[in-house]
């Protein structure tokens, strides 16, 4: 961050759609005598999370600009989540919109209708907002409630999957009673329907739409695209034999879809569940610098959706691979480091053990023995999973003689 003699330091949270109203909040806050810091300064070739966290420390207030865009962003949610531990957070609403749980109680300025300009009365009260935030003072303004639209009214109204995709694009016209916090594990930001339209046009004629998630810079770069979207949709090439998904919900189940019936092979692979956290909370204080209170937030928000579209899965799954840790894991809230390797054991169920050759498989599998008939375990990972993926190739193998059809891998994933 850069510093500049007495300029009071300003950290701008927002989402890259509402980038062009925020240039105006940050020219005003020039024009104020603040120096706003926004990602905008992160120098070329410069760590983009490390910066972020770096400003994010030093910086005397943050502001933070909700719209439904932003309140859908795990980044804005959580340096929102640091602003407000450290006493340094200011509300701003560019959009009506519905804040995340436990910022709706707070101060906030509504900012949907302003045109930019500096004579307005709420930039008087930004300011006020602003120089309390940076002498460390509490904001005593009166709570503004988040701006919201009407609903239209209707006599009843019922709010399956597809409904409530169309409220979490619409946030702010949604009846109180309908928001809730979704994840990306539930149906409300999946596409449950076309994964199952999908693995069906493929079982049934060899095609289908696709497209992938740019994670970061480096897989957006190719597309030209920010990271965090999608690529459009596209045909699968003709003339292939197997379709491998490996993703979240390859076996779900709803009362309106059912995804797994159109697998010919489920495969599971999940860590025990302290194991998945221990996990979680390393790589997101390392790689994404998050504090310990903002995972684990996550973490319980996503639980529900957890429990209910992603533990069932792996009931349906016709093998599946857990990773299981042979050291204390019991809190896995002030474990210093992730589990070794060395330091696990690999449990392996079949479904359904029928016609499965055991004798052969623990003769493959060095230091592997049968804890129940349809369960193996291994003390090294890495040998479990070289031998895992041998017997693998050869399910595979089996398959390749019959019609083509979808193979999926499933990914246990931390909530």
């Amino acid at each position: 961050m850069r510093r500049t003699g007495g300029l009071r330091q300003v950290f701008v949270s927002y989402a890259r759609s509402d980038k062009r109203r925020t240039t105006k909040v940050v020219a005003v806050l020039r024009k104020l005598g603040f120096e706003p810091w926004w990602d905008d300064d992160i120098p070329a070739g410069a760590s983009w999370e490390q910066s972020i966290e770096r400003a994010l420390a030093d910086a005397k207030a943050v502001i933070v600009c909700w719209s439904p865009a932003s309140v859908g962003s795990e980044n804005v949610r959580s340096e929102a989540r640091v602003a407000r531990a450290r006493g340094r957070l200011v509300q701003l609403f560019l959009e009506p919109c519905e804040p995340p749980l436990f910022f709706g109680e707070r101060q906030g300025i509504d900012l949907s209708d302003w045109s930019g300009s500096i004579r307005d009365p709420r930039v008087e009260r930004l300011k006020q907002a602003l120089n309390a935030a940076v002498a460390g003072q509490p904001l005593e303004q009166p709570l503004a409630q988040s701006p919201r639209k009407p609903f239209p009214s209707s006599k009843a109204t019922r709010f399956t999957a597809t409904t409530a995709r169309r409220c979490a694009r619409s946030w702010p016209r949604c009846p109180a009673a309908s928001l809730k916090r979704f994840s990306h594990f539930g149906p409300e930001a999946n596409l449950f329907e076309d994964i199952e339209k999908l693995f069906r046009a493929y079982g049934e004629r060899g095609s289908g739409k696709v497209r992938k998630y740019l994670h970061d810079e480096e897989e957006a770069a190719p597309y030209r695209q920010e990271p965090g979207t999608f690529t459009p949709w596209e045909d699968i090439p003709p003339g292939t034999d197997v379709l491998f998904y490996e993703g979240l919900h390859g076996a779900v189940v709803t009362e309106t879809v059912d995804v797994a019936r159109h697998a010919d092979l489920l495969i599971g692979v999940v860590p025990i569940i302290n194991l998945e956290w221990i996990q979680k909370l390393h790589r997101d204080k390392k790689h994404r610098g998050y504090s310990q209170e903002a995972i684990v937030d996550a973490i319980l928000r996503r639980m529900p959706d957890y429990v209910n579209y992603i533990c069932p899965q792996f009931s349906r799954t016709d093998v599946n691979f857990q990773r299981v840790p042979t050291v204390d894991t019991s809190n896995p809230f002030i474990a210093r480091d992730v589990p070794s390797p060395d330091e696990s054991m690999l449990v392996i169920r079949f479904r359904n053990p029928r016609g499965i050759d055991f004798p052969y498989l623990l003769s493959m599998l060095p230091q592997s023995f049968m804890s129940r008939p349809e369960h193996h375990r291994l003390r090294r990972r890495e040998d479990a999973a070289r031998h895992a993926a041998h017997f693998h190739a050869n399910d595979l193998a089996n398959h390749g003689s019959q019609e083509a059809g979808a193979v999926t891998c499933m990914r246990g994933s931390t909530p």
